[in-house]
């Protein structure tokens, strides 16, 4: 399951799939890239450097692998439980009626781009830009807080602003909230690259495997009754375009 972007839908309110792969698969890119630009703006305007984290930092695979671990148990243990939990059996319904038709018409180096999309655009503004920001605003607020409880703060404040944003429905609220937390200290121990690669293979595996299960061809319940990610890919899950993240 994969989140992203701030349009929250309603069951009552379907949203048709846009005309051509094209034309979503670019409004997903172009949100992306406004979070990713408006994370790198403002990160260096607040002198963090987010630029420099993107282009020149240390990417490490093998914490980038284990960083997706609990991340994928999650959600596979969500998506399999959408028959017998209510909270999943929500966000099955809702992503059977506004994201899956979207994300079904797009080729597979879509989804892929569009995970990407998610992990450099959520990482570089909520974890580079908003968490960094908040961790410096709560250190020079309290000095004489320890850093590492400034740290703390500032991680579990950017989480759940990262949970709201994603909040689709009550469930999916603490699954995103999760997943913040967990690219947060990613974040804080792998730098900006690591986190960036954890998202985007999460988003993208979450991504096909709730198309693979919930989709038209999938097993489970496919009536309207239960409730429906990324992550993100943007994989999202997110309204319309801006929503192909599964935390």
């Amino acid at each position: 399951m994969s989140g992203s972007m701030g349009i929250t839908p309603t069951a009552q309110r379907q949203q048709p799939p846009p005309a051509t792969p094209a034309a979503f698969l670019a409004a997903g890119t172009v949100g992306n890239a406004a979070m990713a630009a408006a994370g790198a703006a403002l990160g260096t305007w607040q002198g963090l450097g987010v630029g420099v984290q993107l282009t020149a930092g240390d990417l490490s695979l093998p914490a980038a692998a284990a960083f997706m671990l609990p991340l994928g148990g999650l959600c596979v243990w969500g998506v399999r439980s959408a028959d017998s939990v209510q909270g999943f059996a929500e966000m099955r319904a809702l992503f059977r009626e506004t994201l899956i038709p979207q994300l079904q018409i797009l080729p597979g180096w879509g989804l892929c781009l569009l995970a990407f999309g998610a992990g450099v655009g959520e990482e570089t503004l909520f974890r580079a830009f908003m968490q960094s920001a908040c961790i410096e605003g709560i250190a020079g607020a309290a000095p004489a807080l320890p850093h590492t409880a400034a740290a703390a703060a500032g991680l579990a404040a950017t989480s759940l602003v990262f949970g709201a944003l994603h909040a689709l429905t009550p469930t999916y609220f603490y699954f995103a909230t999760a997943a913040g937390a967990l690219f947060g200290v990613e974040y804080l121990t792998c730098g900006l690259q690591t986190a960036v690669c954890t998202h985007w293979l999460y988003d993208w595996a979450a991504l096909n495997f709730v198309l693979l299960e919930w989709g038209s061809s999938g097993g489970g319940d496919s009536g309207g009754g239960g409730v429906v990610e990324r992550g993100s890919g943007g994989v999202e899950a997110k309204a319309a375009a801006a929503e192909a993240g599964i935390p």
